[in-house]
């Protein structure tokens, strides 16, 4: 039998005038990460990640319409990122790097808007500045075809999990089944985030310290989406894992954690100033 890795404990943090968030939390000696989990995914995405992750203090909700959080009508890119503001502000996570992975990355760069204060930099995993496109556009007409209520042991989490190195079943259970307890206008509210979102403007004032991670297989965000997304943002870094697809935190813990706590590391020596990431090299 696979033993997972332990999640850290968890809290539940107030959102005024929205809900409860559920949230794992664990204390840490080095600066805070905050981590944002993609679409149907929850808290759990980060699981094979932490045992990596050294001892950075570490923030994980469950996003709003996701995991044991609150179910809100209200499902926007704005709501999710405003969300996560009351978390750097209960757990006082100043000096903080966001993780975002996929749809989690919008909101995390959409928080760096918010929240510019507290945030150090941004660690963006197979993210998108402009999501929509014909993989998208695939996507929806799956999500739309998918019964309701969806069982955990549908088909299509098969493809929607679909990896490029084997990942434990059990870790991948885990998160089809909090995924089937979505309800499903969350799944297609979420869905019409994605394909209306368009952060190439706003990329361009945030002046905030960026690494750009994604896995040169991904079929969700292809490499144009990386490369857009790089090169938008003043002060980004980007480095392509050749055999890795959309969730390379999954793939490839040991291999993902390693250019973060670099530009962490980066981050510190540089006092929360805006400092280089350490050469590595890119794949282009």
């Amino acid at each position: 039998m696979t033993t997972l890795p332990a999640m850290p404990p968890a809290l539940d943090l107030a959102v005024p005038g929205a809900g409860v968030l559920h949230v794992r939390h664990r204390p840490g000696s080095a600066p805070p990460l905050l981590l944002l989990h993609g679409f149907t995914d929850c808290a759990d995405s980060y699981r094979l990640l932490l045992p990596h992750l050294g001892d950075h203090a570490l923030a994980i909700p469950d996003l709003r319409g996701h995991g044991r959080s609150f179910r809100s009508d209200v499902m926007t890119l704005d709501a999710l990122a405003r969300d996560a503001d009351p978390v750097l502000h209960a757990l006082d996570l100043s000096g903080t790097v966001v993780v975002g992975h996929s749809m989690g990355a919008l909101v995390a760069l959409r928080l760096a808007g918010i929240a510019a204060e507290r945030i150090a930099g941004l660690v963006l995993i197979s993210g998108s500045l402009r999501p929509h496109g014909p993989s998208l556009t695939r996507l929806a007409g799956q999500i739309r075809a998918l019964p309701d209520p969806l069982p955990a042991s549908h088909d299509f989490f098969a493809t929607w999990h679909q990896t490029e190195r084997p990942v434990p079943a059990p870790f991948l259970a885990r998160l089809a089944a909090s995924a089937a307890a979505m309800r499903r206008r969350d799944w297609l509210s979420c869905i019409g985030i994605l394909g209306d979102a368009d952060l190439r403007h706003e990329a361009q004032h945030l002046h905030c310290p960026t690494l750009v991670l994604s896995g040169g297989r991904d079929a969700i965000f292809a490499t144009g989406h990386q490369k857009m997304l790089a090169a938008s943002l003043p002060e980004a870094r980007r480095i392509v894992f050749p055999d890795l697809g959309h969730n390379p935190h999954w793939e490839a813990p040991r291999e993902i954690a390693a250019p973060i706590l670099d530009f962490c590391q980066a981050l510190r020596h540089a006092d929360g100033r805006a400092g280089p990431v350490p050469d590595r090299p890119d794949t282009p």
